[in-house]
């Protein structure tokens, strides 16, 4: 991604770039999945719905980021950064969740 900002008009970068958010969205689709899978334990319900915002917010960003070959409006990378960003902190709060349940 560090080469798309070198030349965000260039079609083999953008192309790159463009591939790389759908293998993005295959893991994302599969990580969904595993959480999905199976049934909580409510012990670890509070840190299943922050692996689920998370999973979100990863979603959104993704998705920011895929309007921008559309019309290059750098917003959109901003905001998709701004996402993840948001599920970093999500991510953060699983692990201390998960952390503080012992587990």
């Amino acid at each position: 991604m560090i080469d798309l900002s070198a030349d965000p008009f260039d079609d083999e970068l953008m192309d790159k770039f463009c591939a790389y958010l759908d293998k993005c969205g295959d893991r994302l689709s599969q990580a969904r999945h595993s959480l999905a899978s199976m049934p909580n334990p409510s012990i670890v319900a509070g840190v299943a719905a922050h692996l689920y915002y998370c999973l979100e917010r990863i979603g959104d960003g993704l998705d920011e980021l895929a309007y921008f070959p559309m019309n290059y409006d750098e917003t959109r990378l901003h905001a998709g950064q701004e996402m993840f960003r948001t599920a970093g902190g999500l991510h953060y709060e699983a692990q201390n969740a998960l952390s503080s349940l012992g587990l």
